[in-house]
């Protein structure tokens, strides 16, 4: 899941510098997986936890922390990326 992939990559960003999507997709097992991670990627950058640079078209995307990212995970953003696809399609949360 997404969700899955977020704690994965906050444990391999470190804390200086940066590293490349390639090494955090190194060990992906499948396409699939690859993308999950891409998207958790986003959702990073989205949320401010992380910046991204891309120097060139289709060039190293480096990952790196960022700065002021002291503020706790928007679990209901996250949570959208993991929810069935005609409750994604409809806009409406499944009742619990």
């Amino acid at each position: 899941s997404v969700a899955d992939a977020i704690g994965l990559l906050l444990e391999r960003v470190p804390e200086r510098g940066s590293i490349s999507f390639r090494e955090l997709a190194a060990d992906a097992e499948s396409r699939l997986d690859v993308i999950v991670r891409f998207l958790a990627v986003l959702e990073l950058f989205k949320q401010g936890f992380v910046e991204l640079e891309q120097v060139e078209t289709f060039g190293v995307l480096e990952v790196r922390r960022a700065v002021d990212a002291d503020s706790a995970l928007d679990a209901v953003s996250i949570a959208d990326w993991d929810e069935a696809p005609e409750t994604a399609l409809t806009g409406e949360r499944e009742q619990p």
